[in-house]
């Protein structure tokens, strides 16, 4: 089971990146803190995926806040963002925010190979 998750991983990473990961940080030196925040807010309170896991990053990383920036995190995956899936998934695979569940893990990590795929269909 290690050396599938593993093996699942190390290509989703490949494949997808980390480019969402500065994205937060370049709209708060544009606009402040507090201003990106709420911008971020009001979107991922509205449904948009992308918001809802810079809401997540910004409460684990800055605010301390594990288990709100989870549910935001948990919403961003279960709307199909990518990165979150990827992040949900390797929490499942490792444990400590939430309780450690190899098979969830392999779950989200096959549905992001799987969209992964799809959208590599798609552009060639």
């Amino acid at each position: 089971m290690k050396i599938l998750l593993g093996l699942i991983k190390a290509t989703l990473f490949l494949g997808v990146g980390g480019i969402a990961g500065y994205k937060f940080a370049k709209f708060e030196d544009e606009v402040g803190t507090t201003k990106a925040f709420s911008q971020y807010l009001m979107e991922a309170e509205s449904g948009v995926a992308a918001s809802q896991y810079q809401v997540s990053r910004y409460l684990f990383h800055r605010n301390q806040k594990p288990q709100e920036s989870l549910k935001w995190l948990k919403k961003a995956a279960q709307n199909g963002y990518l990165r979150a899936k990827i992040e949900l998934a390797s929490h499942y695979e490792e444990g400590g925010l939430v309780s450690k569940d190899e098979v969830m893990a392999l779950k989200l990590y096959q549905e992001i190979a799987e969209t992964s795929i799809q959208r590599l269909k798609k552009i060639n």
